[in-house]
């Protein structure tokens, strides 16, 4: 990471749409985020308002919709 208070530590690629709920948006860039290391091993597995804003958002834009 090169700003905020987390300078210098590494970084992980993370799914705001967790691969569970959306094998299909896996390996799409809509669907990944940076984190620091710390914050994502810190963060529990779970959809959070980050996946549900992002899932708002592919549907608006491209029709996609998370199945249940």
């Amino acid at each position: 990471m090169t700003k905020g208070s987390h300078i210098g530590e590494k970084a992980h690629v993370d799914h705001l749409i967790l691969v569970k709920l959306a094998a299909e948006l896996e390996k799409s860039f809509a669907n990944l985020v940076w984190l620091p290391v710390s914050q994502n091993q810190a963060k529990p597995a779970k959809y959070t308002r980050a996946g549900e804003r992002r899932a708002k958002a592919l549907n608006e834009e491209a029709g996609w919709e998370l199945e249940n």
